[in-house]
């Protein structure tokens, strides 16, 4: 976060990490390191006494604090929140003269493709 906090402030743009949008990036970039970084848990699941004749049907997996993050829900709102940092900043650089173009451009791909079966065979032209 440290280079988000240099980019902030030479752009002359306040974080307040305490209130969305920006609050979301100690989520993402904890969610990272702990990605990147990823170390072995052992969990101890509360004990749950249950009757034998009574069939279980509501058996959940203890998860990490990254399993639980990873829903929908905050995905949209992770994206929604990203995207308005990046326009903030991107309003900031152009104001100060640097504008290096829309920051969301779609990419594009091109790529080749031959058919080589056993009974034709690609032609050798030399083009």
């Amino acid at each position: 976060m440290k280079k988000l906090n240099l980019i902030a402030e030479h752009l002359g743009v306040a974080i307040s990490y305490g209130a969305r949008p920006w609050q979301i990036m100690k989520k993402l970039f904890g969610f990272r390191n702990t990605i990147a970084h990823g170390k072995s848990k052992t969990f101890k699941p509360p004990v749950k006494v249950v009757s034998l004749e009574v069939h279980e049907t509501d058996v959940s997996m203890v998860k990490t604090e990254w399993e639980l993050f990873c829903t929908q829900e905050n995905a949209k709102s992770a994206r929604t929140d990203v995207e308005k940092i990046v326009f903030t900043l991107y309003e900031a650089a152009k104001a100060a003269g640097c504008d290096a173009g829309y920051p969301f451009v779609k990419g594009s791909q091109h790529s080749d493709v031959s058919l080589y079966t056993p009974e034709i065979k690609p032609s050798r032209q030399k083009k």
